[in-house]
């Protein structure tokens, strides 16, 4: 999949998470369960809590119930996702996506940066380049490369000079 299909998808809850799943070491579902996950995460959290029955209940109670994902926060306290935060996980998502080098490369025709580009079109519709504007932007380029070289090595000696001394 490349960068921009997975921006331009729809994405659904179980679109993602199976999509993350499929990408080794992703961890942007690390902390956010489906239903069945938090479930069993609250199975857990009950039989190894050892409380009353009464701090059980109420902490139950307190519980968020009725969403497909879920998401453990670091100060351990669940929510409930909803479709509003989608958009936030497919964010993290397409990060995760981007530091690690997953996107396929641009398939030739279809959306590459070489197709789009917005100054050939220009350079194709302008007239000609006469002669001696062609000699004319020569001249500028190199004046302008010989300064920048000069400058440069005058930098360079001065770092080197500083150096030495």
């Amino acid at each position: 999949m490349t960068r921009q299909e997975f921006i331009d998808t729809d994405w659904t809850w179980w679109d993602l998470y199976e999509w993350c799943n499929d990408q080794p070491r992703c961890d942007v579902f690390e902390n956010i369960y489906s239903q069945e996950g938090y479930d069993d995460a609250i199975n857990e959290d009950v039989s190894d809590n050892g409380d009353n029955w009464q701090n059980i209940r109420d902490w139950l109670y307190n519980l968020p119930d009725g969403y497909d994902f879920y998401r453990y926060d670091d100060w351990g306290e669940w929510h409930g996702l909803d479709d509003s935060d989608l958009d936030d996980v497919v964010t993290e998502a397409l990060t995760w996506g981007d530091e690690n080098d997953v996107w396929d490369d641009e398939e030739d025709g279809e959306g590459s940066d070489e197709d789009n580009d917005p100054f050939e079109e220009e350079l194709l519709e302008e007239e000609p380049i006469g002669i001696d504007d062609l000699l004319s932007g020569g001249v500028s380029v190199a004046q302008y490369l010989a300064e920048h070289a000069k400058s440069e090595r005058e930098a360079r000696d001065k770092m080197l000079s500083e150096l030495v001394f």
